[in-house]
């Protein structure tokens, strides 16, 4: 399915491309001034995608621990 969104991409211009997070990737380059291959990009989506719900989970278990364990934070919310 990844691989058919980034072929998409690639047939639009430039510009409508950036706008997304696939499009974007697919325009950046290597140290070599090289394009990303169709293996690379998908693994770049996934660290992203990986590496955003880590530090969410990460807020909200915080969170949730705060309100447990201090009740003031509880009453602020009230």
């Amino acid at each position: 399915m990844l691989l058919a969104l980034i072929a998409e991409r690639r047939r639009r211009s430039i510009e409508e491309a950036r706008r997304d997070v696939v499009g974007a990737i697919d325009r950046a380059r290597v140290d070599r001034g090289e394009a990303l291959s169709d293996e690379q990009i998908p693994a770049h989506v996934s660290t992203l995608f990986v590496a955003g719900h880590e530090t969410t989970a990460t807020l909200a278990a915080y969170t949730l621990l705060k309100l447990a364990t201090l009740p003031e934070c509880r009453r602020r919310l009230d």
